[in-house]
């Protein structure tokens, strides 16, 4: 994928997005991790709505809540790793960890997977406001 796409089509942005949905979607763990390498290693100049995925991904019919919780632990680790709170770090883990399996019916499960989203992207925001403010000061 890497050298046809640098070969022939070097000029345009590869669609991470779909990409992920679609793995997500199939439950492929395996893929999912080796897109995130693929994109780190050789694409890290593309950019990816983390979010909007989680979202999409959340509001999937046919993904399950592995995907979805490897999806947010692979999406966020870069972010975690550059503010270096080892107590952040865990807050977001547990958050992670404590998101619905089997207690709701899909659709309450699915309601809540985007809120859940939607509250770890903008905690992990204000996080990093935190880390540049305590920088800055």
């Amino acid at each position: 994928m890497v050298e046809s796409h640098n070969t022939y089509f070097h000029d345009n942005a590869l669609d991470w997005g779909r990409l992920i949905i679609t793995l997500g979607e199939d439950n492929a763990l395996d893929g999912i991790r080796n897109l995130f390498d693929t994109h780190q290693d050789h694409f890290p100049d593309q950019s990816i709505n983390w979010e909007e995925c989680a979202v999409k991904l959340a509001s999937s019919r046919s993904a399950s809540i592995e995907p979805f919780n490897l999806f947010l632990r692979l999406s966020v680790a870069n972010r975690l790793d550059a503010l270096g709170v080892e107590k952040w770090q865990g807050k977001v883990e547990d958050f992670i960890n404590e998101f619905p399996v089997n207690e709701y019916t899909r659709d309450k499960k699915r309601a809540r997977l985007l809120y859940s989203a939607r509250l770890l992207y903008s905690n992990l925001a204000s996080y990093e406001q935190l880390k540049e403010a305590t920088w800055l000061l």
